[in-house]
Parts: C-alpha cells; sequence; structure tokens
C-alpha cells in the first residue's frame, strides 16, 4: 500500500510501474533494491503465488524484516553509494539470504574489499557476481571471491580499477586450483563469463593467464583495455572454448589478431556493446 502511495506522486514513471503491477501473473523475481530521483530505496520482491509484497528501505540503515517465507536467490543493487556497505552489512545477517546464488552490485561506487570479502564467504552458492564500477575493490578480496565461490560462471568486474595484473593472474590461477582440487561429486560449474572492460590497468599479462588457466571460458569482454595486443591473442588455442569476444576500444588489437582467433575459432562472435554481455549464453555458443 506505501508503494502504490508513493508510485501515485510519481508521475508517468509511477504509470509505466503501475501498469507492469496491474498484470495477473507474477512470476517469481530478484529481490530488486533501486532508486528513483533520490527517494528513500524501495524494496521488492514476488511471490509465485502472484501476490506482492513491497517495503520502503529509508537511505539503506537497516533492512526490513522480510516474511517468513521469503527466501531470496537474487539480490540486485543498483547505484547505491554512500550507503551499500551499511545497506549488505544489514542483509549479511538475515537468513533469508544464505541460499543466494546471484548478487548485483552494479554501480555501488563504495563498495569495499572487506565487505565483498564478508558477502562472498556467507553466500557460497554464488553462480553470478556483478561489482561493476567498484573502485575500492582489491587484489585481496578477488582471491576470496575464488577461493568462497567455486560454483561461480559469471563474474563482471568492469570498472574494478584498483585491481592489478598480479592479482588477476593469482586470481585466475586460485580459481583453476579450487575446481581441481574440489570433489563435490559432480562437474561444478567453471567459469563461463568474464568481464574486465575498462580496466585500462590491465594489460596482456592478464589476457595471457585467461588463455592459459581458463579454457572453459566462453564470453570475454575486454571493451576498453587499451593496454592489451595481438601478443596476448595468440595464446588462445584450439583447446579454448571461447565463443564471444568484446575487444572493443582495444586499438592495439589489430585486424592480424582478429583474424588468428576466426581462423582458430570459425564461431567466433565479435561483438561490440558492453551490454551485451549479459545476454544468456545460446546453444551455438555452448557448441564448442
Amino acid at each position: 500500500r506505501r508503494l502504490f502511495d508513493w508510485l501515485q506522486s510519481q508521475g508517468q514513471l509511477a504509470e509505466a510501474i503501475r501498469g507492469q503491477m496491474a498484470g495477473i501473473s507474477f512470476q517469481e523475481k530478484p529481490l530488486h533494491i533501486s532508486r528513483f530521483n533520490n527517494c528513500p530505496s524501495v524494496v521488492t520482491w514476488y511471490h509465485s503465488t502472484r501476490s506482492m509484497e513491497s517495503l520502503q528501505m529509508p537511505e539503506g540503515d537497516r533492512i526490513y524484516q522480510l516474511p517468513q517465507d521469503v527466501k531470496i536467490s537474487t539480490l540486485e543493487v543498483f547505484g547505491c553509494q554512500a550507503g551499500v556497505n551499511v545497506m549488505i552489512s544489514g542483509i549479511l545477517q538475515s537468513p533469508k539470504f544464505e541460499m543466494m546464488t546471484g548478487l548485483d552490485l552494479e554501480g555501488c561506487t563504495a563498495l569495499t574489499s572487506a565487505l565483498l570479502m564478508h558477502a562472498v564467504k556467507r553466500f557460497p552458492l554464488l553462480e553470478r557476481l556483478d561489482i561493476k564500477g567498484a573502485a575500492k575493490v582489491t587484489d585481496d578480496a578477488l582471491l576470496s571471491v575464488a577461493a568462497c565461490c567455486p560454483r561461480l560462471s559469471l563474474l563482471q568486474l568492469g570498472g574494478c580499477t584498483a585491481l592489478s595484473d598480479g592479482g588477476m593472474v593469482a586470481f585466475i590461477k586460485s580459481l583453476q586450483s579450487v575446481a581441481d582440487s574440489l570433489d563435490c561429486g559432480r562437474p561444478c560449474p567453471a567459469l563461463v563469463k568474464l568481464s574486465i572492460m575498462n580496466c585500462p590497468q590491465l594489460t596482456n599479462k592478464t589476457l595471457i593467464a585467461v588463455a592459459e588457466h581458463l579454457p572453459q571460458l566462453r564470453d570475454l569482454c575486454i571493451y576498453g583495455c587499451f593496454r592489451m595486443n595481438d601478443d596476448a591473442l595468440i595464446r588462445f588455442k584450439r583447446s579454448c572454448c571461447i565463443s564471444k569476444l568484446n575487444s572493443s576500444g582495444c586499438y592495439k588489437i589489430t585486424d592480424m589478431g582478429t583474424r588468428y582467433l576466426l581462423s582458430m575459432f570459425p564461431t567466433l562472435l565479435i561483438y561490440h556493446k558492453h551490454r551485451d554481455f549479459y545476454l544468456p549464453l545460446t546453444s551455438r555458443d555452448l557448441k564448442r
């Protein structure tokens, strides 16, 4: 009721949102925290019974008690800045999130390494992690991600400018060693989608580590990594499974390097829009 009262005063945007809410078939959706014009965040979740619950979170200072029957599988927090660490700290204390498999913190520029390390230890079942724009996250946090999240299949590190080649190489090698040592009775999902877009501090060392230690990777986005060049591309061998690549803005990667990749991987899709990284892999992408 409070959500509808708030929407009542928000004009055309509210009309569009109310129209979606009025649909008769609500499907189970992830908890979603967003900010509209600096208004307090609205926390919304949908039940498979087609009923909807919503609460307000004033400035992220605490997480409200969710209904007993709600278990959250995916949490999306977009663009929260100063209050994100307090907000996530509250979420970490709630048993509602212990089975969570997806964590999207895109645009949370104030996210710290310490909080990320705490989060991945709290949520070992994570399969998707997006910390795009988290410029304060350092190499140590990445090592915690590798050690605590063996099921990770998608990782978005775009704009994490505090990461270094040394940290990325150690992270990639750690991913491989964790996967090799893990005995779970069945094949565990490996990292198949990795984005390091707009990390201009990263060089060929990172790209070579990807080629040599992540042969199962399907989708790689190095958009804006202008220090990378053809010398790293030739390290990708036929044993690699790469099927999608975004190298826009990597002006040192020439047509010769691209032709080499296409000769090794004839079905390789080279895309240019960085948002296409979030598109799911198709059966064509999984053929290799």
